[in-house]
């Protein structure tokens, strides 16, 4: 496990008398907990506040921070007598509490609106960075304390630790729901304050001063719940004053508000979808929606020639998708909606007068689900299954591993789609574009790739592609047409008498040579030779790969820095915020890991030190890789994002834990042996993973989710206990050689995770996910050679 959750020891060797273990173990365990609650918590109210770029920042600030709290407790306690060690650390969880409260008020005020980064963004994007690193660096404080003087019980602490933070990520999803982002984070802040009685208590010390502490916190969690004082009053540089509504769950906000052209649902203060007020008895309304804009081409066509079809809506909303298939004829409409915050709370709720019962109709069903997941369970077959504007700008509780991966804009969710259409049945995407096209075309892209798959000889015949409106500006709808067979010439010859008094303009119809790139890359001789040719990145991609949105090449995100604000930079932010935050985090990594290091212990001149530093730094990046390569992989196995996370992390932590409770009844000798074998086997447990687990889920994806629950589990428990034996095996191996170089040791772990962590976002977007698994299992396998160095256990043998 990375330092996250796994601390070390300033005195390994030494072993104290504990009188109340159990309590030791819960003081270890609320901490841990309310930490990944924090770090978990920070990246959705990172994604609200700011942009959903933010939100992986929350992972490299709690691993600074812990590391940190882990270096810089030498000089908290160093030495102290037990007792003296215990009332330490109530008065740093207490003073932690409050800390925390203090961080959460300066994020909360901080207006930042960063669609771009230089100086003016630069500052308040450090104030955030280090005010979310406080509450983490008291927290490595205490844990690495703890865990350095309870050597005796060092199995059952790590464990504890592990298991804590396991915890907390299962905690963290009731408690989004039921209290939001903000109290969640006092809720963790209550924890600490929790803590500071228990480690009051085994101090002897007068535990009952600490008790107004917890309440205290309840009472401000209470109180914050109906008067809102420590809450979202602003976002991404907008005040949010005219909302009449708004609620969070795990993995976003949703927010009401009544605005000029209607109710207006708004996901975390940005992506925003209407509500279907009038009532579909308002034909002529509705028969304008249809026929004047692309959204409803598909459906006039479908009718037209296959009267009665159904339609699959994926990402309803507020459901105007769902009343123009219903007002074209639709014979069934299914929507698909992940969020149940928009279909329970407001379109069956709130807004449920305004939309006139649209989602309570017989002939409308609603799922709350992810798109793709129900798509490719589902064994019924549509008319038309259409995704209008639907976007990933807000980040999931996984999104700050994930970043913005879409798997509803991949060649194999296209594949997936075509066999779910009827046999003359139609996939309807609309899309921002712009006047040099990038989204729709890489919609194409990925179509054609999908129909070359599917069999399809001149996948050219199989779309039409229009715009309302001109493709001249930023910000034109464009709709891409798919048809599962060719589109036939009476097919066509109805569009374009469609087109005839409508907002509509063609982009792309067989048989007509219109002169822009949609006919250039549908006529090329060579697709790949033309996407690759093309100045932004339209190349398909696939499940490993889902990054559909980043279509600015990695060099060209840094000319846009130095030009004018524009919706491609906010599109292509993430990658430029990565540099930022890589840049940061060295020189945060140089001030509070390798200079602390550096000026309180000299680099022992001890054989095999070298050798050591290298392995923690090994095990650091290859833990955090394969974290996120599995949260991500798992996201579409699970059907959805906050199942892959609570899974995913909560089984790994548990597991890891087992592992490292595993390890306390080794032998130092032993643990020679057995440690190259426990990374070699770690490594190659991955290796299989990556080799056959997107064949394998996509075979058993059909199970029910308490099933796919299972198989995730067995797939992740052996990985987790082996990679749970590394670190707590190497710092006592490596404490036989020299002690002095565990400092060192914590801050090679700490920082490689630190960067680890940005650099498995930066690895997937660029190569893949299971390309980043593969080098987790890399890292592993250096480390298993490091740790089987021959000079180093003689030397571990000759001090044994």
């Amino acid at each position: 496990m990375s330092p996250t959750s796994e601390g070390f020891s300033q005195t390994a060797r030494e072993t104290s008398a504990v009188h109340s273990p159990g309590l030791l173990l819960l003081g270890v365990m609320a901490t841990s907990m309310a930490g990944l609650i924090v770090e978990l918590a920070l990246t959705r109210l990172f994604s609200v506040l700011f942009y959903y770029h933010f939100a992986f920042m929350a992972i490299s600030v709690a691993l600074l921070g812990l590391g940190a709290g882990g270096l810089f407790s030498y000089w908290i306690a160093g030495d102290a007598p037990l007792d003296k060690l215990w009332r330490r650390l109530a008065a740093l969880s207490g003073v932690n509490a409050l800390v925390t409260v203090v961080a959460l008020d300066v994020i909360l005020h901080m207006q930042l609106a960063i669609t771009t980064i230089n100086a003016q963004t630069l500052v308040p994007l450090v104030i955030v960075y280090f005010s979310a690193l406080v509450p983490f660096f008291f927290a490595g404080v205490i844990l690495s304390l703890a865990i350095a003087r309870s050597v005796d019980q060092a199995g059952a602490v790590y464990f504890a630790d592990l298991g804590g933070a396991g915890l907390g990520g299962l905690l963290l999803i009731p408690l989004l729901n039921f209290l939001g982002g903000p109290n969640t984070i006092l809720f963790a802040a209550l924890l600490w304050a929790a803590g500071a009685m228990l480690w009051s208590y085994l101090g002897s010390g007068k535990w009952q001063r600490w008790a107004v502490l917890p309440v205290a916190m309840a009472v401000l969690i209470g109180v914050n719940a109906r008067a809102h004082f420590l809450d979202v009053k602003s976002a991404k540089g907008y005040l949010l004053n005219q909302e009449i509504f708004n609620k969070w769950n795990s993995f976003s906000r949703i927010g009401l508000s009544r605005q000029a052209e209607g109710l207006n649902i708004r996901i975390d203060a940005d992506a925003a979808t209407l509500v279907a007020e009038t009532p579909l008895t308002d034909k002529a309304y509705w028969s304008n929606e249809v026929n004047r804009y692309g959204m409803g081409l598909a459906h006039r066509i479908e009718q037209q020639f296959h009267p009665g079809a159904t339609t699959l809506v994926i990402g309803p909303g507020g459901g105007y998708d769902v009343a123009r298939a219903l007002s074209a004829g639709s014979r069934h409409v299914t929507g698909v909606e992940i969020n149940p915050i928009i279909v329970n709370d407001i379109m069956l709720g709130r807004a449920l007068g305004a939309n006139h019962g649209l989602y309570q109709r017989p002939d409308v069903k609603i799922v709350i689900e992810d798109g793709r997941s129900y798509a490719r369970r589902s064994p019924d077959h549509y008319g038309v299954i259409q995704a209008t504007l639907v976007d990933t700008w807000a980040s999931t509780a996984a999104g700050a591993f994930a970043l913005t991966e879409n798997n509803l804009y991949t060649v194999d969710a296209f594949r997936e789609y075509i066999r779910h259409l009827d046999a003359d049945g139609m996939i309807s995407i609309t899309r921002w574009e712009f006047e040099q096209p990038r989204e729709a075309l890489r919609l194409i892209s990925l179509g054609i790739e999908a129909l070359r798959e599917e069999g399809a000889s001149d996948p050219a015949q199989h779309f039409i592609v229009v715009c309302d409106g001109a493709l001249s500006h930023e910000g034109a709808r464009a709709t891409m047409l798919l048809k599962r067979s060719s589109f036939t010439p009476s097919e066509l010859a109805a569009v374009q008498a469609d087109l005839k008094g409508s907002d509509m303009s063609l982009l792309y119809m067989p048989g007509k040579g219109i002169s822009n790139a949609f006919t250039e890359i549908l006529q090329a001789p060579d697709v790949a030779t033309y996407e690759n040719s093309y100045p932004y990145d339209i190349t398909p991609v696939w499940d490993n790969r889902p990054f559909f949105f980043f279509n600015v090449r990695t060099g060209d995100v840094l000319k846009m820095w130095a030009g004018r604000e524009s919706m491609d930079l906010k599109v292509n932010l993430g990658l430029l915020m990565l540099m930022a935050l890589l840049a940061i985090s060295a020189v945060a990594v140089a001030m509070f890991l390798v200079l602390p290091a550096r000026l309180s212990a000299r680099l022992p001149r001890v054989p095999g030190v070298n050798r050591w530093l290298m392995f923690f730094a090994a095990i650091g990046l290859a833990y955090i890789l394969v974290e996120v390569a599995f949260i991500q992989k798992f996201v579409l196995f699970l059907g959805h994002p906050t199942y892959a996370l609570t899974v995913a992390v909560f089984i790994l932590l548990m597991s890891s834990g087992i592992g490292s409770f595993w390890t306390r009844d080794f032998s130092d000798r032993e643990l020679t042996i057995a440690l190259p074998r426990f990374t070699m086997c770690a490594a190659m447990w991955i290796a299989i993973l990556a080799a056959a687990v997107s064949p394998l889920l996509t075979a058993l994806v059909s199970l029910p989710l308490a099933g796919r629950v299972v198989v995730a589990a067995l797939l992740l428990m052996p990985a987790g206990f082996l990679m749970g034996t590394a670190f707590p095996s190497g710092l006592r191996l490596a404490s036989l050689v020299s002690k002095d170089c565990l400092q060192w040791a914590w801050a090679m772990n700490a920082a490689t995770s630190v960067f680890g962590s940005l650099a498995a976002v930066f690895i997937s977007i660029h190569m893949g996910i299971w390309q980043t698994m593969i080098l987790g299992a890399v890292f592993y396998l250096a480390a298993s050679s490091l740790a089987s160095d021959k000079r180093a256990s003689r030397a571990r043998a000759a001090t044994s």
